[in-house]
């Protein structure tokens, strides 16, 4: 991905090790990967002559099957394990679906206890899968009713989201007109009052803060990665290249015969998963469901 970056000159915004998410990170990495996904679907579906766009959209398991350029194989798996589960789990919050949102931070799970640098992201997911999968089964379908919150009727935000804009607001009455404002802060209208500051700054241009949409700006870096990916891979990538012309580096390399942490992911993955490899920061083999049960017997619920 660090090529797309340059493909785009966000080499400042978007770089190999994100330390976290604060500040504009989070947009960053977000519009990055939903403009890398749009741009590589496109390219597949417009501009690849072979193999067929129609069978990319029938299954691509059997497409990739037939792509035999490493590049391809890299883009394509790239939208399977990475740019579609971010633009799914996203997506999910925006249709406050609570199922959908639970398989995904399982799948989160995985790839955070096998890639990323953040081992608290891993502790994140599978105490959010505890309590979902945990609860009573009456309780599991109104935490997958209330995982998402949306002031305007339209729009869900995630709930820790919904939180911290209303801490926002709260914090900034507490700093102009406290003698009127903070007589609102216990009134029965609070609601009715949040949902219209809500829609009012949406119809006045700034937004409320919590949207993530897909702004027209994005538009140019699609089509950006769109010519570029025509330029790098061509059209036809049913021929044999086993170099990788998408390297970070620039320089072509085999997806066999490296570490499959940085070569092949979506393989180390799996193979973390089924103690097969160490994960990231790790020096021992341990299976998932090992994993699991140990963090619940001796963190959640200690005998």
């Amino acid at each position: 991905m660090c090529t797309f970056a340059g493909w785009l000159h966000k080499e400042k915004q978007i770089y190999e090790t994100m330390n976290n998410l604060e500040h504009d990170n989070a947009k960053h990495a977000l519009d990055f990967h939903r403009v890398s996904t749009c741009g590589i679907i496109c390219y597949l579906i417009l501009d690849v002559k072979k193999p067929r766009p129609s069978l990319f959209l029938r299954d691509h398991w059997t497409y990739l099957s037939c792509v035999r350029h490493a590049g391809g194989i890299v883009i394509i798996m790239y939208v399977i394990y990475a740019g579609s589960p971010v633009m799914r789990f996203q997506r999910a919050i925006r249709c406050n679906k609570g199922k959908i949102i639970q398989l995904m931070h399982a799948y989160s799970f995985h790839v955070n206890r096998s890639l990323s640098h953040k081992t608290k992201s891993v502790y994140i997911s599978l105490v959010t899968l505890t309590g979902m999968v945990c609860a009573h089964p009456k309780l599991q379908e109104v935490l997958h009713m209330c995982g998402c919150v949306s002031l305007l009727g339209t729009i869900f935000a995630a709930f820790d989201r919904m939180v911290e804009y209303l801490n926002l607001l709260q914090q900034k009455r507490a700093t102009a007109f406290k003698g009127y404002e903070s007589q609102l802060h216990f009134t029965e209208y609070l609601r009715a009052l949040v949902h219209v500051d809500a829609a009012w700054k949406e119809a006045d241009g700034s937004g409320s803060g919590i949207d993530s949409g897909f702004p027209a700006y994005l538009y140019n870096d699609v089509s950006q990665i769109r010519r570029k990916l025509v330029e790098t891979l061509g059209t036809d990538l049913t021929v044999v290249e086993r170099g990788n012309p998408l390297w970070h580096t620039g320089n072509a390399v085999p997806l066999e015969g490296g570490i499959d942490r940085e070569r092949m992911p979506w393989n180390y993955i799996w193979q973390v998963a089924y103690a097969k490899a160490c994960g990231f920061g790790l020096d021992s083999l341990v299976a998932w469901n090992t994993f699991v049960n140990d963090f619940i017997d001796g963190h959640l619920f200690p005998m």
